[in-house]
């Protein structure tokens, strides 16, 4: 069924063919650009009406299109990673109830007048990300905006509320900023490069965190990974102490996770020695900074050195 229908519903039914009509779901921008395409080559001869044509879809893109400026802020990689998760992850709940969309085949809204072809209609907005059909796996940072934008040019209502919502979620990454410069940044203590410590930091946070629906998310890479673990941290919707607690938490247990690695390739090993030697070897130790076991395999290695060049 047709979710958006572009008509200009003129006089006679043979000049329909010379107005754009959008009646299969049609999301990203090269698939739109092909239909405005396909539609002036196959309606229009002439140069004037071409224009004409272009004019008024650039008036009607202006008045429900939001400026690419309004996003400037996403220029941030970790805001676009942010916005495009909370999107995925919130935008049904986000956005308030008298602007969501009814998903009924007569529901269809003619921007060019400005004017619901129902009285009972109410404005189209996608319930959340995936009735848009916008990609789910983006394979750059580019998509991922195109996507952003996307999903508010599917909004087909006044763009006072569409900046209104923008602002609200431009406040809101502004907020979270904040906290960030005031706490610390989450998973601060992960390299961008670490892949079986990035699937750690993912596996204990989705473990702890089950309000988050982590279906939506497919990280593709490593990186990517890196990315969307600092984004869904700040797309959770929790008290500020919450937060605290579980980087506490995660932080606790990493370091123990960096034990046991660390602890993989020792072997525990007890003997006896004269009290008077156990002595010497305290001192060895706080004189030289290093624990016992140190101390020994300082020892212990030292003398092996020594006696394999003896033997040469």
């Amino acid at each position: 069924m047709p979710l958006v229908s572009l008509e200009e519903l003129p006089c006679s039914y043979l000049e329909q063919e010379k107005y754009l009509k959008i009646k299969e779901q049609a999301y990203e921008k090269h698939s739109l650009r092909e239909i405005l395409e396909s539609t002036i080559k196959n309606n229009f001869r002439n140069p004037g009406e071409v224009s004409e044509f272009e004019n008024n879809f650039i008036n009607v893109s202006e008045r429900y299109l939001l400026a690419a400026k309004k996003f400037s802020w996403l220029n941030e990689n970790s805001a676009g990673y942010w916005l495009w998760c909370y999107l995925r992850n919130e935008s049904a709940q986000f956005f308030p109830h008298q602007v969501r969309a009814r998903f009924h085949e007569k529901h269809i809204f003619n921007p060019f007048n400005g004017e619901l072809l129902n009285e009972d209609a109410e404005n189209f907005l996608p319930q959340n990300y995936d009735h848009t059909g916008l990609t789910k796996s983006p394979n750059n940072y580019s998509e991922l905006l195109d996507s952003i934008i996307g999903f508010f040019d599917h909004w087909i209502i006044a763009l006072v509320y569409k900046k209104k919502a923008l602002d609200i979620l431009k406040s809101k990454w502004s907020f979270l900023l904040k906290w960030e410069a005031e706490n610390g940044k989450p998973f601060a203590f992960l390299d961008k490069n670490d892949k079986e410590g990035g699937e750690w930091c993912w596996e204990y946070f989705r473990k702890k965190v089950t309000v988050i629906r982590w279906g939506q998310f497919q990280p593709a890479s490593t990186l990517e990974r890196y990315s969307y673990l600092t984004a869904i941290f700040y797309v959770w919707d929790v008290l500020p102490e919450a937060r605290k607690v579980f980087l506490t938490d995660i932080n606790r247990a990493w370091s123990q996770r960096k034990f046991r690695i660390s602890q993989n390739d020792r072997k525990a090993f007890q003997t006896y020695m004269k009290e008077d030697t156990k002595r010497k070897l305290l001192e060895l130790s706080k004189v030289n900074g290093m624990k016992i076991n140190e101390v020994l395999e300082a020892i212990i290695n030292d003398a092996y050195s020594s006696s394999l060049n003896l033997s040469k």
